[in-house]
């Protein structure tokens, strides 16, 4: 028998930090098998195609350390365990601002959510983390 944990909408940098450590010494105690984060484990905030406060753009790469942080901190509590990731809406914001504002880099390598946040190497490669 194998134990699965699920986790979803936590929407870095906007997370509730305490909320996140609970459940990473949860993770660290029952052990799971499988860690599955289902989407908008990131905000992107400043790709969103809705009104932003123009004080809080131009902060992407900032969120993104933060969410790799969010991510290494589940592999450093769940060392044996395989961590999958599933992109939700937050993270088709990428895509969406790709083929809409820069077309031609919407290709390259590199430019898509889980290798952006496979960068600090504390995540298993493909479209597990």
């Amino acid at each position: 028998m194998e134990t699965i944990a699920v986790l979803s909408d936590i929407q870095t940098p906007f997370h509730d930090v305490p909320v996140v450590k609970l459940v990473r010494t949860f993770l660290a105690s029952a052990r799971p098998d499988h860690l599955y984060l289902l989407g908008d484990i990131a905000d992107f905030y400043d790709i969103s195609s809705f009104a932003r406060d123009p004080a809080r753009r131009l902060h992407l790469r900032e969120e993104l350390d933060e969410t790799i942080e969010l991510i290494s901190a589940f592999r450093s509590a769940l060392p044996d365990a395989q961590i999958h990731f599933v992109g939700g809406n937050h993270e088709a914001r990428l895509q969406t601002y790709l083929w809409t504002q820069a077309p031609e880099l919407s290709g390259l390598r590199g430019l898509d959510v889980p290798s952006l946040l496979n960068a600090t190497g504390s995540a298993r490669p493909s479209r597990r983390l």
